[in-house]
């Protein structure tokens, strides 16, 4: 017995979820992987403790369908502070079970959880778009990056002191009067020429953070992050307190019944011009240029790869905007989850869908998924992922939420590949 206890909490602990010297709550799925094929049983292993003691109180569970149908529900009879739950499901698609926990009394990784999961994703590779593009989506596009075309680019550098890097902050203008905003970086005195990544931010109203593209010029890249917004992009906190609470407050829900007037059309045209610019630098190498970002700057990112065939590398991580119209077919939808409820704004989607650029990308892509993850849920990734048309990887996480806990494969893939990015010597596997 001594030694099957030790044997699964060190499972426990590849998957992440420890916290300080001991798990508090632990959910592993029975194979290691959280992939499964249609009609296969998923069981998640249970490990509850409170007070650094076993917990043997009854606990209620759900399974969900696509993240939103409760196909089971009951509740568990702990043992020594376990137990088990299985589930299954004979098309492609995912499961959530979720535990259901008293508020303020459980933490995972440090973090206060109300609801603790386990996901399964069953014949991931057969995973489908729940909708279909605009007809005219390559025709809108062209017209869009048209008038983008239109509109001088207008780059303004202001140096910034740094120790490590060269670091400056950047604008350039965008369409109808907005303006693109971060920060660029490279190597300490030295004009390169340099492999080059863009990067772009998650949801949120915030100030941009330079420590991304100071970590990427001190590895030697040519490095570009972008907030999302037509705002500046490093003053003080309450400025972007009060965009969040005022201006900017809602923004995915912006202009959504109308492609033209769509909150996320400068967003994705800004990742046509950032690439355009930093291929045309004097210090680029003309050979990598990589996309890069998660969540919303995940979807960000595939869009900048389909619209900018410059990109010569993908890596997005728990994407957000995958498979907007999910919930019409009973599978819950991506981050913003914003687009389903009317006709307009489900016609609004099918030109800004991921899936849809996902079509479009013919670089290597290294996609990440979190099986637990219920902001950018597995099924909306996976839908993606199917979608694109170059060399790929996915990246499960069986323990991945979208706040960050579980991601250790992931960023265990990055530091793997990180020289393969910089040289363009991509070989990627596409495991079902």
């Amino acid at each position: 017995m001594k030694t099957r206890g030790l044997i699964f909490y060190f499972v426990c602990w590849v998957f992440g979820q420890i916290c300080s010297a001991q798990t508090e709550v632990s959910i592993v799925p029975d194979n290691g992987t959280a992939l499964y094929r249609c009609g296969e049983a998923a069981t998640w292993n249970i490990y509850l403790e409170k007070d650094g003691e076993p917990l043997n109180d009854p606990v209620e569970y759900t399974v969900k369908r696509g993240g939103l149908e409760v196909v089971d529900s009951g509740t568990l009879e702990l043992k020594d502070g376990q137990a088990s739950v299985s589930a299954s499901r004979s098309d492609p698609g995912a499961l959530l079970m979720q535990l259901k926990l008293d508020a303020g009394s459980w933490k995972l990784n440090g973090k206060q959880m109300q609801k603790a999961a386990g996901g399964a994703i069953f014949d991931r590779e057969k995973i489908h778009p729940s909708g279909e593009e605009a007809p005219e989506f390559d025709a809108f596009w062209e017209r869009k990056l048209a008038e983008l075309a239109a509109v001088p680019v207008n780059v303004k550098l202001e140096k910034v002191d740094n120790d490590e890097v060269d670091l400056w902050e950047i604008s350039m203008d965008n369409i109808r009067g907005t303006k693109i905003c971060g920060h660029l970086a490279r190597p300490r005195n030295s004009d390169g020429p340099f492999p080059a990544c863009a990067n772009f931010e998650g949801a949120g109203v915030r100030r941009a953070n330079p420590y991304s593209v100071i970590q990427q010029a001190k590895n030697g890249w040519l490095s570009l992050n972008i907030i999302a917004h037509s705002i500046d992009a490093y003053r003080e906190p309450a400025y972007y307190e009060k965009l969040s609470r005022n201006e900017l407050k809602g923004y995915p829900e912006m202009g959504r019944d109308n492609p033209e007037t769509c909150y996320f059309l400068r967003m994705m045209l800004a990742t046509f011009r950032c690439v355009d610019y930093l291929s045309q630098r004097d210090d680029w190498n003309g050979t990598v240029l990589r996309a890069n970002g998660g969540s919303q700057g995940g979807w960000q990112a595939i869009a900048a790869a389909a619209l900018n065939p410059k990109v010569t590398v993908l890596t997005a991580n728990v994407s957000a905007g995958c498979d907007q119209t999910g919930p019409l077919i009973g599978r819950q939808a991506g981050w913003p989850k914003a687009f389903w409820q009317k006709e307009d704004s489900i016609r609004t989607s099918k030109y800004f869908d991921a899936v849809f650029f996902a079509r479009r990308v013919k670089c290597p892509a290294l996609i990440g998924v979190g099986a637990i993850d219920p902001v950018c849920p597995p099924e909306g990734v996976c839908a993606m992922y199917n979608q694109l048309a170059g060399p790929k990887q996915l990246i499960v996480m069986p323990a991945g939420a979208h706040n960050g806990v579980g991601h250790q494969s992931w960023q265990a893939a990055l530091r793997r590949l990180e020289n393969n990015f910089k040289t363009g010597n991509i070989q990627l596997e596409d495991r079902p």
